[in-house]
């Protein structure tokens, strides 16, 4: 939010730019022990998604990714106290952070830009949804959303 803050006088001055903010899956479903990095990571999707819908008249797009599980100092720490966490990593579920890198480079590129404030993960088809953009928007898809029967 500091960061947006900061930047954000300039890319509306000049009427472009791109801010991708790192979010987590924490951010769209509930884990023990995690409640102030949950709750972090859900409010960032959706200061996001706000800023998006906010900045869309001066040409900025704002993206939240979902990096998926990169073996961080942070990652390395947690696994011990989150049984969870660690069968990910036993699993094989841990992503490269060149896999992250491309996510980024990828919507800095701006071929998502229609897609400004939709939630994408490093497991996404990019151009798959882009191409979808059409129902993307028109169902609410990569959105957090409260569903009710």
């Amino acid at each position: 939010m500091l960061c947006c803050r900061e930047l954000l006088s300039g890319m509306i001055a000049r009427q472009a730019g791109r801010i991708i903010n790192l979010v987590s899956g924490a951010g769209c479903r509930a884990y023990p022990d995690l409640s102030a990095y949950v709750a972090s990571k859900t409010a960032l999707i959706r200061l996001s998604e706000q800023l998006a819908l906010e900045l869309k008249p001066h040409g900025v797009s704002v993206f939240p990714i979902m990096p998926g599980l990169v073996r961080t100092a942070m990652v390395e720490e947690a696994r011990q106290q989150l049984p969870f966490l660690q069968k990910q990593l036993d699993d094989g579920l841990e992503v490269t952070p060149d896999v992250v890198a491309k996510l980024v480079l990828t919507l800095a590129s701006g071929v998502a830009d229609s897609l400004s404030g939709h939630l994408f993960s490093v497991s996404d088809d990019v151009e798959e949804i882009v191409r979808r953009a059409g129902d993307v928007h028109a169902n609410e898809l990569q959105l957090l959303r409260v569903r009710s029967a």
